[in-house]
């Protein structure tokens, strides 16, 4: 969903190929991170288990997982603010935010902030201390991000 370590964006698909889920009705993220796995996956379940220890990559999945209102929270916030990026990153790394995720009620202004600083990073590398990254001519990664929270993958 937003540039992180690791990614499986494009192993996805041999993954998936490579794990047979037929008449299965739970699917467990083997790999957390940005949820590639099942995000590219074409099977339906009728219950889905997001794993990481991230409690930041949790919460902005619980935040997805309310699309809708996320989207709400976020969709007047222009993308290509530095001065907003070292903001929410400090607030995030380096204050006594003192964060502990909830996983049955989203923290949006959290996930705003780390969605925030991971799309405005080369990667999502080290999110801690990577400097802002504004892209280069394409679309900016944080504007991706809100078009895809209006879509029906999360339905």
């Amino acid at each position: 969903m937003v540039p992180y370590i690791g990614g499986k964006y494009r192993q996805s698909n041999w993954i998936n190929e490579s794990v047979n889920t037929t008449n299965s009705k739970t699917y467990v993220e083997p790999f957390g991170g940005m949820f590639w796995n099942y995000l590219r996956n074409s099977e339906k379940y009728e219950r889905v288990v997001y794993n990481d220890f991230n409690p930041y990559n949790s919460n902005l999945f619980l935040c997805m997982k309310n699309h809708t209102e996320f989207f709400d929270y976020i969709k007047n916030v222009k993308p290509l603010d530095k001065d907003r990026f070292y903001r929410y990153q400090e607030i995030l790394y380096n204050s006594n935010l003192n964060f502990k995720f909830n996983k049955e009620y989203p923290d949006f202004e959290v996930g705003l902030m780390y969605s925030y600083v991971l799309t405005h990073s080369f990667s999502g590398l080290n999110p801690e201390k990577t400097k802002f990254t504004p892209p280069g001519r394409q679309t900016p990664k944080f504007e991706v991000l809100k078009s895809k929270l209006t879509k029906k993958m999360w339905t």
